[in-house]
């Protein structure tokens, strides 16, 4: 890794120490800007550190979708940027690695950097026929990012998860396929699998799917993406797709109708599928009902919603917190909140964590790992107590 400068949040954790910065945007001043030498060119990736964290955190790869970078989906305004919010509330690392932008002149020249660039895109699934993607390497470079991350961050290896929209989430489908071994659990946003055959997953994995049935980017009902893109599976068949691969039985699926507080033309259908009856979901499909090609979550003072283009952003449900709820139950959650290992954070487990903590067991309740209990872990418990998932 080449690296110049310091950015304060690197400097400021004791398990980063080994890991210096490049100079970022003024917008990101809590980021840690890398630039990796991959495949004969010079990658760039985006890490975010939590201000406390345990040895050993989680790691969330944030896969942009196309025609936007790293920079454009931590910016104030964007849905994704909760995902900084939540690393901080719990201690994990979010990894954003920056795609190529093919409409670049000249070979390496499309890499983007931390300043600009912002028409980037991943070499997904699909054959690449209309010659819209980039056609790198591109699935080996993020593993290479996780691996550095593991390396120089410490992150926890079993608990490392991928997550993207659009064709971020369609990159994010083929880190599942292709190195399900790596990622515990991946969430995909307005993204379906390709039409054309592909290869079963390498190892289950935990998978959540988010998806407009109105999109015309990304059709419900499958076909070309954008009306002339490579075309892709339809929702449902890429659900079929998740199932097969982990061995469930669709029928044990438990789909409610959510409430529609927000009268915003969209409503949400919520489907869970468990591997045991009662179990923790180890599949899920939210179908947004009217929903357009947008990450669902509130909308940002300013924004147009709808969006002339990309038509209803559902507002009924917080995105971004379900991917989280659903990502950090694999491979389990942590003992610290789950004592009982049954899966839900709840009030039996402080239960437990309390009598631990009258025994002697000074790390029961310290959930933050500052080696005392204090108000930020009563914080820390209420927030993994979210179980039926958040809104």
């Amino acid at each position: 890794m080449r690296c110049v400068g310091v950015v304060v949040a690197c400097a400021m954790l004791a398990w980063t120490v080994h890991a210096t910065c490049l100079p970022t945007d003024p917008g990101f001043p809590d980021a840690c800007a890398r630039s990796l030498p991959f495949d004969g060119l010079e990658r760039r990736y985006i890490a975010v550190h939590p201000a406390v964290a345990c040895p050993n955190p989680p790691a969330v790869v944030l896969v942009h979708g196309g025609s936007q970078s790293m920079r454009k989906v931590l910016a104030p305004g964007a849905t994704t940027s909760r995902w900084i919010e939540l690393s901080q509330e719990f201690g994990f690392v979010v990894l954003v690695p920056n795609g190529i932008d093919t409409n670049s002149p000249e070979p390496g020249t499309g890499l983007g950097d931390f300043t600009n660039g912002d028409a980037q895109t991943w070499n997904d699934l699909r054959p690449g026929a209309d010659g819209r993607r980039s056609r790198e390497d591109d699935a080996g470079f993020i593993n290479a990012v996780v691996a550095e991350a593991i390396a120089m961050d410490g992150v926890d290896p079993e608990r490392v998860y991928v997550t993207g929209s659009s064709n971020g989430g369609m990159m994010a489908y083929r880190m599942l396929v292709e190195h399900g071994e790596r990622f515990a659990a991946g969430a995909a946003f307005i993204a379906n699998l390709p039409e054309d055959p592909i290869v079963q997953p390498t190892a289950p994995s935990g998978v959540l799917i988010m998806n407009g049935d109105a999109d015309e980017f990304m059709p419900w009902r499958g076909g070309a993406v954008a009306g002339a893109g490579d075309p892709v599976r339809s929702t449902p068949a890429t659900l079929g797709y998740w199932l097969g691969a982990n061995g469930l039985d669709n029928t044990l699926g438990r789909t409610t109708v959510l409430a529609d507080p927000e009268m915003d033309g969209c409503s949400v259908v919520e489907s869970l599928y468990p591997a045991a009856p009662g179990g923790p979901p180890v599949v899920g499909l939210y179908r947004l009902v009217g929903g357009g090609h947008q990450v669902p979550g509130p909308a940002f003072e300013g924004e147009n919603v709808p969006s002339p283009v990309f038509g209803i952003k559902c507002r009924d449900i917080a995105g971004i917190d379900v991917a989280w709820w659903f990502l950090r139950r694999f491979p389990e959650l942590p003992q610290v909140v789950d004592s009982n290992a049954d899966g839900v954070a709840d009030a039996f487990d402080l239960g437990i964590a309390l009598g631990r903590a009258a025994a002697g067991d000074v790390n029961a309740l310290d959930i933050d790992c500052t080696g005392a209990y204090d108000a930020a872990d009563v914080e820390r418990f209420a927030a993994w107590v979210t179980d039926p998932r958040p809104r």
